[in-house]
């Protein structure tokens, strides 16, 4: 595991994958390459030494997490831009949004437990909309709040 996934080894492994032709997806703590048939035995040893990034590397890429992030991304350049300095805003996907535990308090997507907190998907927007490292550890603390499907 690396500090940063967006600067580990799974990053080349998983474009290069996407590539040949392969689908990779997750399945909770789970890597799903299909088609698995086609798999040289030395990717396959690749995929058991990087699981961890690559499971990370797929939540970053997730449509939910990229579309915060831009609108992360956009708060923070606006907020600088009306201040002269940096600022933190308080990065929320959809304004106006009351505190009800069980609810993200950024998006009101579900959550399996009755804390007030944000979703895995805004954790992780807001952390890449900063530009901050992403460690494959994080998954762990995403996992533990993962939204209610």
């Amino acid at each position: 595991m690396t500090p940063d996934v967006l600067a580990s080894a799974a990053l080349p492994l998983l474009l290069k994958l996407e590539a040949d032709g392969f689908s990779v997806n997750i399945d909770g703590d789970k890597l799903l390459v299909n088609p698995v048939s086609r798999l040289a035995p030395g990717v396959r040893q690749q995929l058991r030494e990087h699981k961890a990034d690559l499971l990370m590397l797929i939540r970053v890429c997730d449509d939910g997490v990229q579309e915060r992030r831009a609108a992360f991304a956009s708060q923070i350049a606006r907020n600088l831009a009306l201040s002269g300095k940096p600022m933190l805003p308080a990065l929320v996907f959809v304004p106006g949004l009351a505190y009800v535990a069980g609810r993200c308090h950024s998006c009101a997507e579900p959550m399996e437990t009755t804390r007030i907190a944000k979703c895995w998907r805004c954790c992780l927007a807001w952390r890449l909309a900063y530009g901050l490292p992403v460690p494959a550890d994080l998954a762990l603390a995403i996992d533990e709040s993962r939204m209610v499907a």
